[in-house]
């Protein structure tokens, strides 16, 4: 009996799973966590293929979550719902983390507040400006996104930070800017 493509890849999802629970990611390679996500999206097709060249277009798995939902459509042809869930993770990820953080102790210093911080501009391709409103327990009342620019530059006007910081009863602030071609 010869054996046959699809005779290889039965039970493939199911491993993959399986090795997902025994050994969390850490163990995966870049095209098999994305593959992984990819089962979400597109329940009854083998999507290794698409993972590989998903990888290669783009250049990386951040990359592809980092990706416009268009041009995911129309430069990578998948579809709708592949679009959304693959655009849907960073997302999701700024707001476990913020979710995680809420609740925090005070913060005596803004180098524990750091991590909570760099939170904030998770997946963020654009530069953006953020506004963390802080009480007399220094507890964070809000962070609150200020101004979202370009690849290279944002806008920020003095007078949006005052009338957020005042509306959110802020003791204190902090500014909060990244750059997300790396510098």
């Amino acid at each position: 009996m010869a054996i046959t493509k699809a005779h290889l890849h039965e039970g493939h999802r199911r491993r993959l799973k399986q090795k997902l629970l025994e050994q969390g990611l850490d163990g995966f390679a870049e095209h098999e966590v994305l593959e992984l996500l990819l089962y979400y999206a597109i329940p009854y097709k083998d999507t290794n293929a698409l993972a590989h060249r998903l990888l290669e277009h783009y250049g990386s798995l951040a990359a592809v979550l980092e990706a416009d939902y268009h041009d995911l459509q129309e430069q990578a042809g998948v579809g709708a719902n592949t679009a959304s869930l693959l655009t849907f993770i960073p997302q999701l990820t700024r707001y476990y983390f913020a979710n995680r953080w809420r609740d925090q102790k005070p913060y005596g210093t803004l180098a524990e507040l750091l991590p909570y911080v760099k939170t904030l501009f998770i997946g963020r391709t654009k530069e953006c400006f953020f506004l963390i409103c802080m009480n007399s327990k220094n507890q964070i009342n809000k962070a609150k996104l200020i101004a979202e620019g370009t690849v290279g530059e944002v806008i920020v006007y003095p007078s949006v930070i005052v009338e957020n910081a005042l509306k959110y009863k802020a003791r204190a602030v902090i500014l909060a800017h990244n750059h997300p071609g790396g510098n």
